[in-house]
Protein backbone atom coordinates (compact mmCIF):
# COMPACT_ATOMS: atom_id res chain seq x y z
CA UNK A 1 0.00 0.00 0.00
CA UNK A 2 1.34 3.54 -0.41
CA UNK A 3 1.12 6.34 1.68
CA UNK A 4 -1.70 8.93 0.97
CA UNK A 5 -0.85 12.33 1.55
CA UNK A 6 -2.30 13.30 4.97
CA UNK A 7 -1.56 10.32 6.58
CA UNK A 8 0.67 10.81 9.51
CA UNK A 9 2.11 8.67 12.59
CA UNK A 10 4.29 9.18 15.98
CA UNK A 11 6.02 7.16 18.43
CA UNK A 12 6.87 8.30 22.15
CA UNK A 13 7.88 6.15 25.20
CA UNK A 14 8.03 8.26 28.94
CA UNK A 15 9.48 6.73 32.08
CA UNK A 16 7.36 7.25 34.86
CA UNK A 17 7.17 10.29 36.89
CA UNK A 18 5.07 12.04 40.02
CA UNK A 19 1.76 14.24 39.97
CA UNK A 20 -0.38 15.34 42.09
CA UNK A 21 -3.62 14.40 43.35
CA UNK A 22 -5.37 17.79 42.35
CA UNK A 23 -3.99 17.15 38.95
CA UNK A 24 -5.24 13.96 38.61
CA UNK A 25 -9.11 14.52 39.73
CA UNK A 26 -9.12 17.00 36.74
CA UNK A 27 -7.71 14.85 34.64
CA UNK A 28 -10.25 12.17 35.54
CA UNK A 29 -12.83 14.56 35.12
CA UNK A 30 -12.16 15.77 31.44
CA UNK A 31 -11.12 11.84 30.19
CA UNK A 32 -15.34 11.49 31.76
CA UNK A 33 -16.54 14.48 30.17
CA UNK A 34 -14.57 13.59 26.63
CA UNK A 35 -15.41 10.18 26.78
CA UNK A 36 -19.63 10.64 27.55
CA UNK A 37 -18.99 13.27 24.36
CA UNK A 38 -18.08 10.94 21.69
CA UNK A 39 -20.25 8.14 23.26
CA UNK A 40 -22.95 9.24 22.49
CA UNK A 41 -22.11 9.88 18.93
CA UNK A 42 -21.31 6.41 18.64
CA UNK A 43 -23.65 3.89 17.71
CA UNK A 44 -23.55 0.37 18.50
CA UNK A 45 -22.56 -0.25 14.85
CA UNK A 46 -19.70 2.00 14.73
CA UNK A 47 -18.47 0.87 18.30
CA UNK A 48 -18.54 -2.76 16.83
CA UNK A 49 -16.41 -1.07 13.81
CA UNK A 50 -13.72 0.11 16.16
CA UNK A 51 -12.79 -3.04 18.09
CA UNK A 52 -13.00 -4.80 14.57
CA UNK A 53 -10.06 -2.06 13.61
CA UNK A 54 -8.40 -2.72 17.63
CA UNK A 55 -8.53 -6.67 17.48
CA UNK A 56 -6.50 -6.25 13.82
CA UNK A 57 -4.04 -3.68 14.84
CA UNK A 58 -3.63 -5.99 17.61
CA UNK A 59 -3.17 -9.06 15.12
CA UNK A 60 -0.97 -7.54 12.83
CA UNK A 61 1.37 -6.18 15.40
CA UNK A 62 1.44 -9.55 17.50
CA UNK A 63 2.44 -11.32 13.96
CA UNK A 64 5.13 -9.40 13.51
CA UNK A 65 6.23 -9.66 16.76
CA UNK A 66 6.45 -13.69 16.23
CA UNK A 67 8.70 -12.99 13.28
CA UNK A 68 11.36 -11.55 15.26
CA UNK A 69 10.78 -14.13 18.31
CA UNK A 70 9.06 -12.04 20.59
CA UNK A 71 6.33 -13.14 22.44
CA UNK A 72 2.80 -11.58 22.06
CA UNK A 73 1.30 -8.96 23.65
CA UNK A 74 -1.88 -9.59 26.20
CA UNK A 75 -4.72 -7.21 26.32
CA UNK A 76 -4.70 -5.22 29.26
CA UNK A 77 -8.39 -3.69 29.27
CA UNK A 78 -7.46 -0.61 31.46
CA UNK A 79 -4.73 0.43 29.03
CA UNK A 80 -7.37 -0.44 25.90
CA UNK A 81 -9.55 2.48 27.89
CA UNK A 82 -6.56 4.71 27.96
CA UNK A 83 -6.00 4.24 24.14
CA UNK A 84 -9.67 4.73 23.25
CA UNK A 85 -9.50 8.26 25.13
CA UNK A 86 -6.43 9.39 23.39
CA UNK A 87 -7.92 8.15 20.02
CA UNK A 88 -10.98 10.52 20.99
CA UNK A 89 -9.20 13.45 22.00
CA UNK A 90 -7.34 13.64 18.55
CA UNK A 91 -10.76 13.21 17.10
CA UNK A 92 -11.73 15.76 18.88
CA UNK A 93 -8.86 18.26 18.36
CA UNK A 94 -8.79 16.89 14.99
CA UNK A 95 -4.79 16.40 15.94
CA UNK A 96 -2.36 13.64 15.98
CA UNK A 97 -0.88 13.79 19.13
CA UNK A 98 1.16 11.85 22.27
CA UNK A 99 -0.83 15.13 24.38
CA UNK A 100 -4.59 14.98 25.33
CA UNK A 101 -6.93 17.78 25.24
CA UNK A 102 -5.20 19.36 28.44
CA UNK A 103 -1.98 18.39 27.18
CA UNK A 104 -0.75 15.78 29.42
CA UNK A 105 1.51 13.34 28.54
CA UNK A 106 0.70 9.50 27.75
CA UNK A 107 2.85 9.32 31.51
CA UNK A 108 0.73 12.00 33.37
CA UNK A 109 -2.81 10.15 31.58
CA UNK A 110 -1.65 6.37 33.15
CA UNK A 111 -0.41 7.48 36.20
CA UNK A 112 -4.48 8.75 36.75
CA UNK A 113 -6.57 6.27 34.92
CA UNK A 114 -4.35 3.05 35.95
CA UNK A 115 -2.25 3.17 38.99
CA UNK A 116 0.05 0.80 38.69
CA UNK A 117 3.16 0.21 39.28
CA UNK A 118 5.42 -0.25 36.09
CA UNK A 119 8.57 0.37 34.42
CA UNK A 120 8.49 1.77 31.40
CA UNK A 121 5.20 2.73 29.01
CA UNK A 122 5.13 3.76 25.15
CA UNK A 123 2.25 4.76 22.63
CA UNK A 124 2.58 5.12 18.88
CA UNK A 125 -0.46 6.64 17.50
CA UNK A 126 -1.67 6.79 13.71
CA UNK A 127 -4.30 8.64 11.57
CA UNK A 128 -5.56 7.60 7.77
CA UNK A 129 -8.58 7.89 5.93
CA UNK A 130 -9.49 6.28 2.83
CA UNK A 131 -8.31 3.18 3.17
CA UNK A 132 -10.44 -0.38 3.11
CA UNK A 133 -7.87 -1.89 5.69
CA UNK A 134 -7.44 0.64 8.44
CA UNK A 135 -5.63 -1.23 11.09
CA UNK A 136 -3.50 -2.55 8.19
CA UNK A 137 -2.46 0.84 6.90
CA UNK A 138 -1.22 1.65 10.71
CA UNK A 139 0.71 -1.19 11.39
CA UNK A 140 2.54 -0.88 8.22
CA UNK A 141 3.26 2.77 8.28
CA UNK A 142 4.62 1.78 12.29
CA UNK A 143 6.63 -1.15 11.14
CA UNK A 144 8.36 1.38 8.75
CA UNK A 145 9.32 3.95 10.70
CA UNK A 146 12.32 3.38 13.74
CA UNK A 147 11.01 4.90 16.46
CA UNK A 148 7.32 3.05 15.85
CA UNK A 149 8.79 -0.46 15.43
CA UNK A 150 11.02 -0.09 18.29
CA UNK A 151 8.36 0.13 20.62
CA UNK A 152 6.31 -2.37 19.16
CA UNK A 153 9.71 -5.01 19.09
CA UNK A 154 10.61 -3.68 22.61
CA UNK A 155 11.07 -7.18 24.51
CA UNK A 156 10.19 -5.75 27.71
CA UNK A 157 6.76 -4.82 26.41
CA UNK A 158 4.07 -7.35 27.59
CA UNK A 159 0.93 -5.91 27.89
CA UNK A 160 -0.96 -3.53 25.33
CA UNK A 161 -4.17 -1.69 24.35
CA UNK A 162 -5.69 -0.33 20.97
CA UNK A 163 -8.00 2.06 20.71
CA UNK A 164 -9.74 3.52 17.48
CA UNK A 165 -12.29 6.57 16.99
CA UNK A 166 -13.68 7.08 13.82
CA UNK A 167 -14.01 10.70 13.11
CA UNK A 168 -16.70 13.08 11.54
CA UNK A 169 -14.99 12.59 7.85
CA UNK A 170 -14.10 9.20 8.45
CA UNK A 171 -10.23 9.71 9.76
CA UNK A 172 -9.50 7.11 11.50
CA UNK A 173 -7.57 8.04 14.58
CA UNK A 174 -5.85 4.88 16.39
CA UNK A 175 -3.54 4.86 19.50
CA UNK A 176 -1.96 1.10 20.95
CA UNK A 177 -0.49 1.58 24.27
CA UNK A 178 2.40 -0.91 25.34
CA UNK A 179 3.46 -1.38 29.26
CA UNK A 180 6.56 -3.09 30.97
CA UNK A 181 6.11 -3.71 34.17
Amino acid sequence: MQRKRGDKVLAAAFPIDQFSVWRGLGIVAILLAAALSLSAADSTASLDRHSQIEESVLSEINSLRSKHGLKELTVNEDLREAARYQSRCMVLSGALSHQDLQGRTLAQRLKLGMPIRYRIAAENVARNRGYSDPAGQAALEWANSTKHLENILNPAFSETGVGSVIGPDGTVYLTQLFLAR
